[in-house]
């Protein structure tokens, strides 16, 4: 489908490796790559109708980072409207009480 040159792959992680200014942009990221491998889970369990367990990741995502803030609102909204109040309930207590 696709043809790869395993060398030019292999040279552009080599150059992205050994530039100076983007392993300072790594090491200044912290945990962002975690936060978001945690918000991206809650988006896989909410789609599999698990808004209980999506909601411990995004408190546990929370609390690596405060960016995941901005994504509660909105994950609320759709616990309430696709799964009802008592679950909204849920998520709320597992959000606000971890």
């Amino acid at each position: 489908m696709y043809s790869v040159n395993k060398k030019n792959a292999q040279l552009i992680v080599l150059m992205l490796l050994a530039s100076q200014r983007t392993r300072y942009f790594h090491s200044m990221m912290f945990d962002d790559e975690f936060a978001v491998m945690l918000l991206v889970s809650a988006i896989y369990f909410v789609s599999w109708n698990r808004p209980v367990l999506a909601s411990w990741f995004i408190t546990m995502s929370l609390g690596l980072k405060s960016d995941a803030l901005y994504v509660v609102p909105a994950f609320l909204g759709v616990v309430m409207v696709n799964f009802g109040v008592l679950n909204f309930g849920k998520s709320l207590v597992c959000i606000v009480g971890m």
